[in-house]
């Protein structure tokens, strides 16, 4: 008897843990879908443009033509660029706010930002 007593209490512990974690992954869920996250284009340490990252475009910079830029799955990167290296090219795709990606010899610098203005960079 006893067996069965703990075992339909820990049931129902597991149950309502459960039903928390869910209503707590929903909160937060709906908390991030709200922030929009954009990119913000520097040439010359100047903004230049920014652009919507929940958009799938490639581009190029009118004042940059040797730069290409894609934007897929809420992130950018450099898909082309005549610098020799390809640092810039090889950095990947990026997403999260606070990040950002350089392309030194054509003076130019993505970094992904916040709509929001609570999200403060970590490194200060």
């Amino acid at each position: 008897m006893k067996n069965k007593f703990f075992l339909k209490k820990d049931i129902l512990i597991i149950l309502i843990l459960v039903i928390l974690s869910a209503v707590i992954y929903f909160i937060t869920a709906s908390y991030y879908s709200d922030k929009k996250i954009y990119a913000e284009i520097l040439h010359d340490k100047k903004v230049i443009k920014k652009v919507d990252l929940s958009l799938q475009t490639k581009f190029s910079l009118p004042d940059i033509p040797n730069i290409t830029l894609e934007v897929k799955n809420n992130s950018i990167a450099f898909i082309h660029s005549d610098c020799p290296d390809k640092i810039c090219v090889n950095t990947g795709f990026i997403s999260h706010a606070g990040s950002s990606a350089a392309c030194l010899p054509n003076k130019t610098v993505v970094r992904i930002v916040s709509s929001s203005p609570d999200d403060a960079d970590a490194v200060s």
